[in-house]
């Protein structure tokens, strides 16, 4: 996990500045490459393909790890819609703010085949983890 200079710029703004950073909602994005720092990547279309939502707050697990360090993971599933054509390989996501702009970067442990007629994606509670270093 990383975060996007979008999302560093933020904390920045909101430890040193005083401006507050309020999310509403959050969206996860699929993606067939890992995404850069800015959050580019090649992201999944077509074949009734939407980010999937969720809601920032009582969603999410925040605990500390063995090594100390901060640890959030999903306390709900996170479901995509079930493909209707081939999705391709999924080697990254995105965690997204309400209007689309990257705020973290995945990538994926062991990258993801989701083709037509698969069962409808989803990061099962607990899988999606984000630890900070």
């Amino acid at each position: 996990m990383a975060l996007t200079t979008l999302l560093g710029n933020q904390i920045a703004g909101t430890l040193f500045a005083s401006a507050p950073l309020q999310l509403l909602s959050l969206q996860v994005a699929l993606l067939k490459s890992v995404p850069d720092s800015s959050g580019s990547g090649i992201e999944v279309s077509g074949g009734s393909y939407a980010h999937a939502q969720c809601s920032p707050g009582s969603h999410w697990n925040i605990g500390t790890n063995a090594d100390g360090k901060v640890e959030v993971s999903n306390l709900v599933p996170i479901s995509f819609p079930s493909p209707t054509n081939d999705w391709g390989v999924i080697a990254g996501a995105l965690l997204l703010d309400s209007v689309g702009n990257p705020l973290v970067l995945i990538t994926l442990s062991q990258p993801v085949s989701v083709d037509e007629g698969d069962n409808q994606p989803a990061f099962a509670a607990g899988t999606l983890t984000f630890i900070f270093e």
